[in-house]
């Protein structure tokens, strides 16, 4: 009678470890790294300016930098996902940004905002 037990004991142990294991660091692990720099410099340069690049005779709130956008980045957030027929939508001058856009812009903040890759 104590042997089986043991055996189930020992199945539920390894079944509830097998949780554990490295397949999920190795997983977190394999998300991309999302940088300013690379990835969304490029993008808010190309949808925001020259409104917001007072470099390029801007004269909306300035997103040119990095520090910039990192300190305004839920306002940005909210108006990049607004219907386009809402009036605060941005960007107002061009077409609106598709979903995968809006996702690594998304993805940027939730990942840390980092200014470049590691």
């Amino acid at each position: 009678m104590r042997k089986p037990l043991i055996v189930i004991a020992g199945i539920v142990a390894l079944g509830t470890l097998s949780y554990c294991g490295s397949s999920k660091k190795a997983t977190a692990a394999a998300k991309p790294v999302i940088a300013y720099s690379s990835e969304v410099a490029p993008i808010i340069e190309a949808q925001c300016a020259p409104c917001h690049f007072p470099a390029k005779k801007g004269n909306k709130k300035p997103l040119d930098t990095y520090a910039a956008l990192k300190e305004n980045i839920d306002e940005v957030l909210v108006r990049i996902q607004l219907d386009s027929t809402n009036k605060k939508v941005m960007p107002k001058m061009k077409p609106h940004l598709d979903e995968a856009t809006i996702a690594l812009i998304k993805n940027w903040k939730e990942s840390g905002m980092m200014e470049t890759k590691p």
